[in-house]
């Protein structure tokens, strides 16, 4: 009767031991067709739940400028806002426009100058304060519009509370008031700010085509790479991405003049043509977002 039982008991533990062995198995063989790795006793997950499986990007907006979701992949499909080249489109692709071709250089004989008031970027020389120090889009289309509008005079306190005023604005609406480039330039401030619509942005522009809109009576707002202008005036070694007007042309002297917001001395500052004209560099919108390409992007302002 002992024996007996010893057998009968010794058969169940070893079915017991095959039928467990198989269900591991079989369980292992689903984890790795779902694409699971087995290890420790656990199974990694590829994914994390954020929001219910979403990331808000506009919660990122002040750690991450200049980026706009690409796909739900993953980070990797961030991409900045907004392309510097005229054939690029919101989604990143490339279309078929070509660069334009020069145009005949206009027959200037006297010197062009536009009667365009001045704002200095940093008016009393607050350069501490952000808004002022990165305020050059702001104070130059301060002046174009000053210009569009017919007016001549501007003071220090006017351009500085018009300063504060348009940065407030784009933070509200677009997050951000650092370093617009010429189309969020013309955008967000000379669009939506002065609500004025005379006024486009010109993609890679030539030398010629800079003089060509001068000798039509437009003004123009230029982005450039500060330290190529080589301005004595900047504090050395000058800013990497700047905006200034240019108001006017010398035949005589090949000169561009300008208003340059980024010193005080900056009212009708003359730049050689050559010089500036290579200056010329349009930039992408956020905070010191690397610039890649050179592009010669420029906003004409018209009456």
């Amino acid at each position: 009767m002992n024996k007996r039982y010893l057998a009968i008991t010794s058969i169940l533990l070893l079915g017991a031991a095959i039928f467990g062995l198989a269900k591991v198995s079989e369980e292992m063989a689903i984890l790795r067709a779902q694409g699971g790795e087995v290890g420790g006793g656990q199974t990694e997950n590829s994914s994390l739940e954020v929001n219910d499986g979403q990331i808000d990007l506009q919660d990122c907006a002040p750690e991450m400028p200049n980026v706009m979701p690409g796909d739900e992949t993953g980070s990797e499909n961030l991409k900045p806002v907004e392309a510097l080249g005229p054939g690029d489109n919101s989604s990143g692709a490339k279309n078929p426009v070509a660069r334009p071709a020069d145009i005949p250089a206009p027959q200037i004989t006297k010197t062009i100058l536009l009667d365009v008031p001045f704002a200095g970027q940093a008016p009393f020389g607050d350069w501490k304060d952000e808004r002022q120090q990165d305020g050059c889009e702001e104070a130059s289309a301060i002046m174009a519009m000053l210009w569009a509008k017919g007016q001549t005079g501007i003071t220090k306190d006017y351009a500085l509370s018009k300063i504060h005023e348009i940065s407030a604005f784009e933070e509200k609406n677009y997050d951000t008031f650092h370093d617009t480039g010429a189309k969020e330039t013309l955008e967000r401030i000379i669009n939506d700010y002065y609500k004025y619509d005379k006024a486009e942005v010109k993609y890679d522009i030539t030398l010629n085509g800079l003089k060509a809109e001068l000798a039509k009576g437009n003004l123009i707002i230029v982005p450039a790479n500060g330290r190529e202008l080589k301005n004595p005036n900047y504090t050395a070694p000058g800013p990497e991405r700047h905006m200034l007007v240019v108001k006017g042309y010398d035949p005589k002297t090949r000169e561009f003049i300008t208003n340059d917001p980024g010193t005080r001395k900056g009212e009708n500052y003359r730049y050689n043509e050559e010089l500036f004209f290579n200056a010329i560099r349009d930039y992408l919108c956020g905070y010191h977002v690397p610039i890649t390409e050179t592009h010669k992007n420029v906003i004409v302002v018209k009456k």
